[in-house]
């Protein structure tokens, strides 16, 4: 069964990241999202993804100088 998890923190992002299976949902809480350097390399599947997303659209902002690695 597949889970949500909402993250407030770069830390929490990374264990969300290395614990998730396949259909879970990371959900970045509303916020900023300063300097951070985000790596998603989680395991879904085709059938099954791994899915981020904001918490509200339009109220989670990644700035400064943040990295996104895919």
């Amino acid at each position: 069964m597949a889970n949500t998890i909402t993250v407030k923190n770069i830390d929490e992002l990374k264990k969300a990241n290395k614990e998730a299976k396949p259909g879970d949902i990371i959900t970045l809480q509303n916020g900023e999202w300063k300097d951070v350097t985000i790596e998603l390399n989680c395991n879904g599947t085709k059938e099954q993804p791994v899915t981020f997303k904001a918490q509200d659209a339009g109220k989670v902002l990644i700035s400064g100088h943040s990295q996104l690695k895919l």
